[in-house]
């Protein structure tokens, strides 16, 4: 409300404290929350709060916003706050209300929560790069839609650079947490005809003036909870970085979740680990940042075959997406997902039996099928009565200080290092 913003579109983390919440937070909004591919799940009615589109008006001119939340939001928040819903393709979304949009204002922009990349670093900053140089979702909407139907694309949720043009359409994503101001200038030109200029400016904080009265409700807030933030945890040996394929930071966590829970196996998604952790003394607040979920912690049991479909899924992509305790693991990239993983040894040596059982610890989050982790729908479980931070606190405590994150690689790659 303090920005001034006039528009939103409604992103997977919206989801993450209910349909509720979401709501609740939707009606102290000065602005639209909006998703035009949202409906319930039988793709023919969508709920009152998912409003598709709005017209805002400024300087004498109508401008439509349409909405596109996440695709994915289904396996990017917990299964349990979006059940009853469906997140439908989002060309298809823009294009049932784009008639309407296109009639009730002179310019159509699209704001959603879908993302891209883009080559070539900061270079993008200044000028739009070529099509060829990005690659993602939201690029892939565009393509599918008519080649100028609408006038611009703000993007989102890669937390990246994006500017360029794709089938007429500029694209744009200003990284993300205010790193970057999108700034996209519509240009009458001879004839009418219109030039789009567009560039991705830095807020600099030696440039920028704090806002006073947004200053002083902070500091109200960092009162009210410093008490809990600034107690001290633990003392860290070095920075632990959320860098490479598999990192000391991911299987600090998969340890403890591992131990708290008393189960032969953990396995910790990376999106779950949200920051870097400094060296030096580590607060509350420092672990809060890593771990914000507040995720319940479970200890499943799990037959052998469904064990080795989760990791399996954990190694569909181009890398590693999670890490693991317990377990050390060869898999080849090259091999259809679902048959990369070529060798796996248990703590005790023996490699997976497929109609054994097993224990499991793994978030409430997975164990409902987030991040895809469809297979451990359904099994048993058992709440260790701890959240996901609070576990991570738990382990901590009993390590030797400082601590030193386990070096061990658990994921091995044929043909590559680790």
């Amino acid at each position: 409300n303090t920005f001034g913003i006039d528009a939103a579109a409604i992103g997977n983390h919206e989801f993450d404290w209910s349909v509720d919440t979401l709501r609740a937070r939707m009606a102290e909004a000065h602005y639209r929350f909006l998703a035009a591919n949202i409906t319930d799940t039988t793709g023919r009615a969508r709920p009152d709060w998912a409003e598709p589109w709005t017209v805002i008006e400024r300087g004498g001119q109508k401008i439509a916003v349409i909405g596109l939340a996440l695709r994915a939001t289904p396996t990017n928040t917990a299964p349990r706050n979006v059940a009853g819903l469906a997140f439908g393709d989002g060309a298809a979304a823009v294009k049932r209300v784009l008639p309407q949009a296109r009639a009730a204002a002179s310019f159509v922009i699209v704001v959603a929560h879908e993302g891209a990349f883009c080559d070539g670093g900061g270079e993008a900053a200044a000028r739009p790069l070529t099509a060829t140089a990005c690659h993602g979702e939201i690029l892939d909407v565009a393509r599918r839609l008519d080649s100028g139907s609408v006038d611009l694309i703000v993007s989102g949720h890669t937390h990246s650079l994006v500017n360029t043009v794709v089938n007429g359409i500029p694209v744009v994503q200003a990284r993300s947490s205010g790193a970057g101001i999108a700034v996209v200038d519509f240009v009458r030109g001879p004839g009418g005809r219109r030039e789009v200029l567009a560039r991705i400016e830095t807020p600099y904080t030696d440039r920028v003036s704090p806002d006073p009265e947004l200053q002083n409700l902070m500091a109200l807030f960092k009162v009210g909870i410093e008490n809990l933030t600034s107690r001290a945890i633990a003392r860290i040996k070095a920075d632990l970085r959320r860098q490479g394929d598999e990192y000391g930071l991911g299987r600090l966590i998969a340890d403890a979740m591992r131990n708290v829970a008393k189960a032969e196996v953990a396995i910790v998604n990376n999106g779950g680990i949200r920051a870097d952790l400094a060296a030096g003394t580590a607060t509350y607040g420092d672990l809060y940042r890593v771990m914000p979920f507040q995720n319940r912690l479970l200890r499943l049991t799990v037959k052998g075959d469904v064990l080795r479909r989760a990791l399996e899924h954990a190694v569909a992509g181009e890398r590693p997406d999670g890490h693991v305790s317990g377990i050390e693991l060869w898999y080849d990239p090259k091999q259809r997902p679902g048959r990369r993983i070529g060798k796996a040894t248990l703590a005790d040596g023996k490699g997976i039996e497929g109609g054994r059982s097993y224990t499991l610890a793994v978030s409430d989050f997975l164990a409902t099928g987030g991040s895809g982790y469809t297979m451990l729908v359904g099994s048993p479980a058992v709440d260790v009565d701890a959240v996901d931070l609070d576990a991570f606190i738990q382990y901590l405590a009993v390590l030797r200080q400082p601590i030193a994150a386990p070096d061990d690689a658990r994921w091995h790659k044929r043909g590559g290092g680790g």
